[in-house]
């Protein structure tokens, strides 16, 4: 990092910079399914809620709320994910971009569009 950077920044923030998205995980504009989808994220398209539950000991299920806006996009999926091989990160990667693919539409990948193209064809 520049001198002294890493002071205003945020773990999740350095942790970005330090290891980079998975290329096939991101999209033109080198953003990853969750910032796309907070990208997305106004009262005329959908609010966004994470939801956590403790399944057992082992897991915890991940829930994804897209609760409509003036728009009808509505969607509520979940990931159950085992605590000790399954990073919460990586679940809420995963339920992000299945709900980029159903709000698109099946003709359209996010990692293929920018943000513009995505509010575009919401």
């Amino acid at each position: 990092f520049p001198t002294n950077d890493w002071v205003n920044m945020s773990a999740s923030d350095m942790k970005n910079c330090l290891l980079p998205n998975n290329p096939a995980q991101v999209n033109v504009e080198g953003r990853n399914a969750i910032q796309c989808l907070h990208e997305l994220k106004d009262p005329k398209n959908f609010y966004l809620a994470w939801e956590y539950t403790s399944n057992n000991n082992c897991s915890e299920v991940v829930h994804l709320n897209l609760i409509p806006g003036v728009s009808q996009i509505q969607l509520n999926i979940e990931e159950v994910r085992n605590i000790y091989r399954t990073s919460k990160s990586a679940a809420k990667q995963k339920l992000a971009g299945t709900a980029l693919n159903q709000i698109l539409g099946d003709d359209k990948d996010w990692r293929n569009m920018t943000v513009g193209e995505m509010k575009a064809n919401l």
